[in-house]
């Protein structure tokens, strides 16, 4: 053990529980709060209607429609059936696995490094722009990152002490990865990748675990995700003569997922200088200047640990880049969510290789100030998300019975906005219209009230058009439901 290690261990057991349970409590309240403000979105929708069938139902509709094995909307369908289906109620799963995220985390970096590392990245992970995000909304990404630090950390006790009962806990959360998200073999991959290059590469010895019993366990996560790997199959075909929505990644796409990780892009030099550190820190202590600027003191295995954190980071961005270049695009940032955690930990390190105290408490709190920024802004994280509900409810209230709606056809404006409107029970005739379909014998009426999605209104210029040269424009709402356009309209 390290010298700064030996002085945290005998530090007050007390301390460093309350500094844990600190974190925790500030990683909770930054994913519940404002967790039911905002409306459901498209794929939260998705969510909902696939945890609503009976499990039967349930499995077959995900398998025929959806690219996601069922985990999350089995989750998803005994927990709305205890707890309704309210939004706050629909997004709070994702808030626990997203705050046990912090937790599991934490006790990673224990593994890897020191309280002190493990604290740091907790403590970034918990005010993670990007992890709320996903902490508060519907899907099963708060629960892939969670899959995914388990699996590492169940790997490490593995390592550390190679019993029936560890190699257990390997096997059945590494299988539970698989069956969160398609991502999650990239981790399965880069441990792996770690594995064969420690008994190959560095010390068997220090290892942890004979190729043999390793190979065991790859081949009974594979076994248990038979089930899952055939429909994944099926649904690549379907999708290979369908198309699919993902756009190939464009070479800023890796930068753009480091931004989304440190939550700006003003202070992305920041964040990556650190992380850079963490990574490096065993080669630039050997310069001079590392031996002048950098922290000495290397825990146990550091630069071993350091290489497996990378492989995480980097096998679920590079992995899916290139398979995104030369095959189909696969390459979605949400989905990186399986590694990020790697991020927060090599940050970590980096900030406690700063040799000078006073210099590791300003980057500390100068990346700290930039993810509560990130935090602070209109409507909390999901500060641009359409607010649906606001406007049914406006709708409700100042629209008379013979008055038409018109929603400008968008995939992400139908469903939505018919789900509230029909939950809302508004009495005016909704009317999705599109460039396609435009019937203007429909819209003989003296009042009509237009609805759109204030970057996506391309679809509707015909409409449009027309509009504007039978009634006469009243008033626009853009601003009262962030990035839904809502305006009135009177017969001229």
């Amino acid at each position: 053990m390290n010298k700064s290690s030996q002085s945290l261990a005998s530090g007050p057991v007390l301390n460093s529980n309350a500094l844990l349970l600190a974190i925790l409590i500030l990683a909770v309240v930054l994913r519940v709060i404002f967790i039911g403000t905002h409306s459901l979105w498209l794929d939260e929708l998705f969510s909902l209607r696939f945890a609503g069938y009976d499990l039967p139902e349930l499995i077959k509709e995900v398998a025929t429609f959806d690219n996601h094995p069922p985990t999350y909307y089995i989750l998803l369908h005994y927990w709305i059936s205890l707890f309704g289906d309210s939004e706050a109620s629909l997004r709070t799963p994702s808030a626990i696995f997203s705050s046990l995220s912090v937790f599991i985390t934490y006790k990673v970096g224990e593994l890897l490094f020191d309280k002190r590392v493990a604290a740091i990245a907790g403590l970034l992970l918990a005010a993670s722009e990007f992890s709320i995000y996903y902490a508060q909304e519907a899907r099963m990404y708060s629960f892939l990152a969670f899959a995914a630090v388990l699996s590492v950390y169940f790997l490490l006790k593995l390592l550390k002490q190679q019993t029936t009962w560890s190699l257990f806990n390997y096997v059945w959360s590494s299988t539970l990865l698989l069956y969160t998200h398609l991502y999650g073999i990239f981790i399965i991959v880069a441990e792996n990748i770690y594995i064969l290059t420690a008994i190959y590469a560095f010390n068997n010895k220090t290892t942890g675990i004979q190729i043999k019993h390793w190979v065991s366990a790859q081949i009974l996560i594979f076994l248990l995700s038979i089930p899952w790997f055939g429909i994944l199959i099926n649904r690549v075909l379907n999708i290979g003569n369908e198309g699919f929505w993902v756009e190939t990644p464009a070479i800023n796409s890796v930068l753009k997922t480091f931004a989304a990780y440190s939550g700006t892009s003003r202070g992305l030099v920041i964040w990556i200088s650190l992380m850079l550190l963490g990574m490096l820190c065993v080669f630039i202590i050997k310069t001079t200047f590392g031996r002048k600027f950098i922290n000495e003191q290397l825990a146990p295995n550091e630069g071993r640990h350091i290489f497996l954190l990378s492989l995480l980071l980097f096998t679920p961005i590079v992995l899916p880049y290139i398979v995104s270049q030369f095959i189909t695009p696969v390459y979605i940032i949400r989905c990186t969510i399986a590694g990020h955690f790697a991020f927060y930990l090599l940050v970590a390190n980096g900030i406690m290789h700063i040799r000078l105290r006073s210099f590791r408490i300003a980057a500390m709190t100068i990346i700290l100030l930039l993810s509560l920024k990130a935090l602070i802004s209109q409507g909390y994280v999901h500060h641009n998300a359409p607010e649906f509900k606001k406007a049914v409810e406006y709708l409700d209230k100042n629209t008379a019975e013979n008055d038409l709606v018109i929603l400008c056809s968008h995939p992400h404006l139908d469903w939505p906005f018919k789900y509230y409107a029909e939950k809302q029970n508004i009495s005016p005739r909704i009317l999705k219209v599109g460039d396609e379909d435009i019937l203007p014998e429909q819209f003989e009426v003296n009042k009509l009230w237009l609805v759109s999605l204030t970057d996506r209104t391309t679809n509707c210029q015909k409409l449009l058009h027309y509009i504007s040269n039978q009634y006469t424009q009243i008033d626009t709402r853009e601003t009262f439901f962030r990035n839904l356009g809502l305006t009135d309209f009177e017969k001229k």
